[in-house]
């Protein structure tokens, strides 16, 4: 009977772990992709067929340049999307200038491109 209650507690230990894990939020579909950039929007071809992101739907600009990653959020509810790469302080730099206009350059967040 004890022998069954450790087996027991055990295994729901294990399960409330995995739910734990299981429900913190992360990044899906990690995949290897090529962009380019116009002047209207990112575009990118992940093997699966060609995804666009047009620079007037971007509501969050979310560059980490010491990490080499770059969150774009939109307006129209699709989910976040995150690049990641040595890449990723050139796009930072194309989509600043087109989200943010001529201020670009007064983000902290791209200051280490001034440098």
């Amino acid at each position: 009977m004890v022998g069954a209650l450790a087996v027991s507690a055990a295994i729901n230990r294990r399960r409330k772990v995995a739910a734990r894990r299981d429900a913190q939020p992360r990044w899906r579909d990690h995949q290897n992709i090529h962009v380019w950039s116009t002047t209207d929007r990112l575009i990118w071809d992940g093997g699966s067929g060609l995804e666009s992101l047009w620079y007037g739907d971007i509501a969050g600009f979310y560059p980490e340049l010491d990490t080499w990653r770059l969150t774009l959020a939109t307006h129209a509810g699709h989910p976040p999307v995150r690049m990641q790469g040595p890449v990723v302080p050139l796009l930072s730099l194309w989509t600043a200038t087109a989200v943010l206009g001529q201020r670009w350059w007064q983000d902290p967040r791209l200051a280490a491109l001034l440098r």
